[in-house]
């Protein structure tokens, strides 16, 4: 899902676009969100096809690029962050977030073993060109 909004006195929610992650070329990408929003100021994605939506934010001049904010940042997305193309990513943990939860249960009920502590934090990371290079 992608939504879109607009930054000013106030930010709203302009549109919202479902993508499935097979849409990842930069033309599709441009055509679905620009569409009917040239005006775009900041786009929020959180689905599989950033790369393509980097690749289509590429194409616009710099000074009129929307900001993207995204989630992680694979080996082919760290040359976008750092182009600046993407603003900011939220980094999750998949081995603390989604493995070890599931490890966890499968001990507590396969085994009987409960668990060291009540409670397992993780990190939050937001990076940003200036914090990652």
């Amino acid at each position: 899902e992608i939504l879109i909004g607009l930054v000013g006195s106030e930010m709203c929610i302009r549109d919202r676009y479902c993508m499935n992650v097979t849409m990842i070329t930069s033309h599709s990408h441009r055509q679905i969100i620009f569409g009917g929003n040239p005006d775009t100021d900041i786009i929020y994605a959180n689905c599989g096809g950033v790369y393509g939506i980097c690749r289509a934010l590429e194409a616009i001049p710099e000074v009129r690029r929307p900001k993207l904010v995204c989630y992680d940042l694979t080996a082919p997305m760290e040359p976008m962050l750092k182009k600046g193309i993407i603003t900011a990513t939220i980094c999750q943990q998949p081995a603390k977030q989604g493995a070890r939860p599931l490890d966890i249960l499968f001990e507590y009920i396969a085994l009987g073993k409960k668990p060291v502590q009540e409670k397992f934090y993780t990190n939050t990371e937001i990076l940003i060109r200036e914090n990652f290079f």
